[in-house]
């Protein structure tokens, strides 16, 4: 059996966020390993975690130092 896809999920909106990861966390080819709340948070979880895929939401934003 294949190992399931590593996921992220980053997106500002908490009940879309949380959404995502319902919808996505039943489907048993994926596992969630993480999730963020703005663009830092993301790519924090991102280096952190090494998923094969990150599902951002395109307004979030960093901070000029990261």
């Amino acid at each position: 059996m294949n190992d399931p896809i590593r996921v992220i999920i980053a997106m500002i909106t908490r009940y879309f966020r949380k959404g995502l990861l319902q919808v996505i966390g039943a489907e048993p080819k994926f596992k969630i390993i993480g999730e963020a709340d703005d663009g830092d948070a993301a790519l924090k979880v991102s280096r952190q975690m090494q998923p094969d895929v990150a599902i951002l939401d395109v307004d979030m934003g960093l901070n000029k130092e990261a």
